[in-house]
């Protein structure tokens, strides 16, 4: 979930009010301009402080998060889109239909967990792995896995190396699963609940019908 642009809000509405105050402040009180104009600003302050507080407030109360933890939680994501960019661009170097297959899958997966945390923040606290370790490893162990595959004259060791990082990766990729399947589990729990309630409801119908 986006922060709502608060200091805008906030702007919208102490500038008017800064206005205002300022052209009646010139009217009723016989000071200089440069007055008036102070009078304006301290009237806008104290308006723009309070309405940007509460509408702040409102954000994260609604979000479930503090202050600090939303801001922590937006630098993970910042983090990891530049990771899922690097991600992106290793498309280039895949050289087998069965490579690209794992990899745009994997983007997806990752791509589809960073939406997920982006619109509802504290579901980060979920999946904290994923952002400190999962995500850079799967990175790092692509990077190294196409290196060695787009190496000429390979050795017999290079082959040995490039089955065990395969192998790593694919673990990873079922680590990853694991996390979207975590992070989706609030909305999992809540179908189960309405799948519940309406399978109740349609008992109780029936029940009904039978009277």
């Amino acid at each position: 979930m986006k922060k709502p642009v608060s200091n805008w809000v906030a702007s919208f509405i102490s500038v008017p009010v800064m206005i205002i105050v300022t052209m009646v402040s010139n009217t009723i009180i016989d000071v200089m301009f440069l007055g008036d104009m102070m009078i304006g600003v301290l009237f806008s302050l104290t308006t723009y402080l309070p309405t940007k507080l509460t509408l702040d407030q409102s954000f994260y109360k609604k979000i479930g998060l503090t202050k600090k933890e939303y801001r922590y939680v937006q630098k993970q994501l910042s983090n990891s889109r530049d990771e899922i960019r690097q991600l992106r661009q290793m498309f280039k170097n895949v050289r087998r239909l069965k490579d690209v297959k794992s990899l745009f899958t994997l983007y997806q997966t990752v791509n589809r967990i960073n939406t997920i945390v982006k619109q509802d923040p504290k579901r980060f606290f979920l999946i904290e792995n994923y952002y400190y370790a999962h995500l850079p490893s799967v990175i790092k162990m692509i990077h190294s896995y196409q290196q060695l595959i787009l190496t000429p004259n390979k050795t017999a060791e290079d082959h040995q190396q490039i089955k065990k990082i395969q192998w790593s990766i694919d673990e990873m990729q079922r680590t990853l699963y694991a996390d979207l399947k975590q992070v989706n589990k609030p909305d999992y729990n809540a179908y189960q609940i309405e799948e519940a309630l309406m399978a109740q409801h349609r008992l109780t119908q029936g029940d009904h019908n039978e009277q």
